[in-house]
């Protein structure tokens, strides 16, 4: 099967949408499925060929409803998507997001398929060894949980271990789960009822997680502080592009200097500096940051330490 087929289509999703329903839908139903998956022109083109019987003929009508006449389109997978599926099966962070049932079925039918490439095929040379517990039924948990209350929009009662003895507890409105690739860890921005701050919490140090009947109310999520730091960067050994796909989630600004040097400017929340430091160093001579002072004697910290821990090897 071609990658571009019109099985994947607009009309065909919608129609076997429809065609998916057990029971009889009124007009009001079918319209609403063209309307929330179509396009705004959709509804024009596509509801008169499903409501008469003179045009696709898919429905019966009886007593003022529409039944399908004919089964759902089952899904076709080419073996590259089977092979794509099996490698996101295979990640470890799959069972975050599908119950364990849902994960073994998958598994089944994927048993005899090659993943296209296995974890054991990259290496994260910049990435912090302690990421999350993944496959730990107690993360598992709690991660599903808050997820839950986010798609319901409940209030959650946390527990959180901010350091050794110092538990921070309450309810939250919870706002967006949102993964670090550098530290390998989810983290959760919540708002506190109590006191309606802002928190940016790591998934791995919540020991408690509960949803509560209470609907989270509407918060003014505050803006997250943010810096900027001025770069200049020298493209050799293919430099330039290797910093446009590394500062891809960052807002910036490349500037070119001469045929080979340019000035990057990045913008960046306050809570992920340190990622942003350590993606700076992975550049080595390549990138030199030139402000603000505060940051580059940050650099030049890490820097030293770094110096001391060799001398200390050797």
């Amino acid at each position: 099967m071609p990658i571009f087929s019109e099985i994947y289509g607009t009309y065909y999703t919608i129609v076997n949408q429809i065609l998916m329903k057990n029971n009889p839908l009124s007009k009001s139903d079918i319209h609403s499925i063209v309307q929330n998956l179509g396009f705004k022109e959709t509804l024009f083109h596509i509801e008169k060929q499903l409501m008469t019987t003179d045009n696709w003929d898919l429905l019966t009508h009886e007593n003022h409803a529409l039944t399908p006449k004919i089964p759902s389109i089952p899904p076709v997978y080419r073996d590259f998507e089977k092979r794509f599926l099996k490698t996101i099966i295979e990640d470890s962070r799959i069972a975050l997001f599908l119950e364990q049932e849902e994960i073994t079925k998958w598994q089944t039918y994927l048993h005899s398929i090659e993943p296209l490439f296995s974890n054991e095929d990259i290496l994260y040379f910049d990435q912090f060894s302690d990421g999350d517990p993944y496959s730990d039924p107690s993360y598992i948990t709690h991660f599903n949980m808050i997820l839950k209350a986010i798609q319901k929009n409940k209030m959650v009662y946390l527990e959180y271990e901010k350091s050794k003895n110092n538990v921070l507890k309450g309810s939250f409105n919870p706002q967006k789960l949102e993964f670090s690739q550098k530290n390998n860890r989810f983290r959760l921005y919540a708002i506190s009822q109590k006191n309606n701050s802002s928190y940016i919490l790591n998934m791995k140090d919540i020991r408690l997680a509960c949803i509560q009947s209470e609907n989270a109310h509407d918060a003014i999520i505050q803006n997250p502080q943010v810096k900027t730091i001025c770069c200049i960067l020298f493209d050799r050994r293919n430099a330039l592009e290797r910093a446009m796909f590394h500062f891809a989630s960052y807002r910036k600004t490349t500037k070119r200097l001469d045929e080979n040097t340019f000035e990057l400017t990045i913008t960046y929340k306050k809570a992920v500096e340190s990622e942003v430091l350590i993606q700076i160093l992975s550049f080595g001579p390549m990138l030199k940051v030139v402000s603000p002072a505060p940051f580059v004697h940050k650099i030049k910290q890490r820097l030293q330490k770094q110096k001391a821990l060799f001398s200390q090897e050797l």
